[in-house]
């Protein structure tokens, strides 16, 4: 399983030891400060669990009833927390007490925080933590996943990856972030070799055989992935996430009911409403690939209920917007905007850290830009972009930047100028199988068949777990190759 999108996942990979006097061998790691000896043993079964990708929320929230003020518990529930309101609650402790910390945990805190903090000062607190702890490789896993995600510079993850290997060759969960990397790279027999290595180190456990069939899955190898997810189920049963992929395989294969049938053994058998909510959205995502956005309508009134039933206005929100997004792709704009300004103000009003709210917000006018444009209001669809690229810039928000070059693009395809909708989409995220497919309208419009075929193919092949946003043009791409 991919961790999360971006770097916040590499809390769970956290290690390092205790700040009173760690013996020599241990000096040169990240240390972890706390009062209490066991509260320290609490967090480390929690590391543990976590690198397995398994809750660990519960050893987190012991360690700091012993031990309140244990900076780096806070930080790691945080991020163990599926709510972004409950997230947002811990990081701000963490920050709190970042000054009453070792320098590593804090700038191990600010780097990974990203609630609170600009990207850029991310990159360097974490640059800063590398240079401290050269022979920590868990300091240059999170540097690597940070260029990673944040600055989508893989081939210059793949280097701190590779460091990290050299300093602990048989630390497993490196293997797993170098395997995401060189598929992404496109470099897939490198990437099968990471995973293989992944598997050796821990074949007991089920999230190697999961990340090795999102490979076999990329590879459009549909039946082999399911094996391999069949297998990490076997391995364990409440690896609930492998239903993910399975229905994703079958989506893939135009099995809509045996893909909506794993989704639905995921909701039976998950513990947290987390889960159940991204089986859900999940579920509309195939509702929309197949072209049955009615359904995908009545999906969402089962997943605004469990948002509601979490009492978390940002799982609300969410709920709100996948609404509004469903609602636009059948052309009922007004109901959308309606959806979507109700998003806004759920955030606006949620006890959250700034960061957070800033990028639920800049997604939040991304969607209305779009919207603007569909109704052909190109006036307030460029001014609503504007905004966006101004506010996103000046937090340096890689996604929200890319997303406003994306709607500038788009502005210019409705205009029918595809010489000036090309070099704005090709600002955009290069992996984004959404912004592909305008790049093959713009190469469409100026007569270039040659490249809109192979942007159509990249968006066809992409294969990846499934977006809402990728739903919307998948079988829009297979049309266009086919009348080619």
């Amino acid at each position: 399983m991919r961790q999360a999108l971006s770097i916040l996942a590499t809390l769970w990979l956290l290690g390092g030891f205790a700040c009173k006097e760690p013996p020599a061998e241990e000096a040169n790691k990240i240390p972890i400060t706390t009062s209490s000896e066991e509260a320290l043993q609490d967090f480390l079964k929690g590391r543990e669990a976590s690198e397995r990708l398994k809750d660990a929320s519960q050893y987190y929230e012991t360690a700091i009833a012993k031990d309140p003020e244990f900076a780096l518990a806070h930080l790691f529930l945080g991020f163990a927390r599926l709510t972004t309101q409950n997230r947002s609650a811990h990081l701000e402790q963490a920050a709190a007490l970042s000054d009453q910390v070792s320098q590593g945990e804090r700038l191990l805190i600010l780097g990974l925080n990203v609630g609170g903090t600009d990207p850029a000062e991310q990159g360097q607190y974490l640059e800063e933590l590398v240079q401290a702890y050269p022979q920590d490789e868990r300091a240059h896993l999170y540097l690597g996943d940070f260029y990673h995600w944040f600055r989508q510079d893989t081939e210059r993850a793949v280097e701190e990856y590779k460091k990290a290997i050299e300093i602990a060759p048989e630390y497993p969960p490196t293997y797993n972030a170098m395997g995401y990397a060189y598929r992404e790279l496109g470099k897939y027999e490198e990437a099968e070799q990471a995973f293989a290595e992944y598997i050796e180190l821990i074949p007991d456990e089920a999230n190697p055989y999961d990340s090795y069939a999102e490979l076999l899955m990329k590879l459009g190898r549909f039946d082999d992935s399911i094996k391999s997810y069949r297998k990490a189920l076997s391995v364990d049963p409440e690896f609930t996430s492998s239903y993910i992929g399975i229905a994703a395989n079958r989506m893939y294969q135009a099995n809509y009911e045996e893909a909506r049938a794993e989704l639905g053994k995921m909701s039976e058998q998950s513990k947290i409403d987390e889960e159940r909510q991204f089986a859900l959205e999940q579920l509309v995502v195939t509702c929309v690939d197949e072209g049955d956005l009615e359904k995908a309508l009545q999906v969402l009134d089962q997943h605004s209920a469990l948002a509601e039933a979490t009492r978390d206005p940002t799982e609300l929100a969410n709920s709100v917007t996948l609404r509004g997004d469903v609602l636009s792709e059948m052309g009922r704009y007004d109901e959308a905007l309606v959806e979507y300004e109700k998003a806004t103000k759920l955030v606006e009003s949620a006890d959250l850290l700034q960061g957070f709210k800033g990028l639920f917000m800049r997604g939040c006018r991304y969607r209305l830009s779009r919207l603007a444009l569909m109704r052909d209001d190109l006036e307030q669809a460029r001014a609503e972009a504007d905004e966006l690229l101004a506010d996103a810039e000046s937090v340096t928000d890689l996604q929200g930047i890319q997303r406003a070059h994306e709607v500038k693009g788009m502005i210019a395809l409705h205009e029918k100028d595809f010489e000036g909708a090309i070099p704005e989409l090709e600002q955009t995220d290069p992996g984004d199988p959404y912004a592909m497919f305008q790049l093959a309208l713009a190469y469409q419009g100026k007569g270039n068949l040659e490249r809109t075929r192979e942007y159509c193919e990249k968006v066809a092949n992409h294969n990846e777990i499934p977006t809402l946003r990728y739903a919307r043009v998948r079988k829009d791409a297979l049309e266009m190759l086919e009348a080619m």
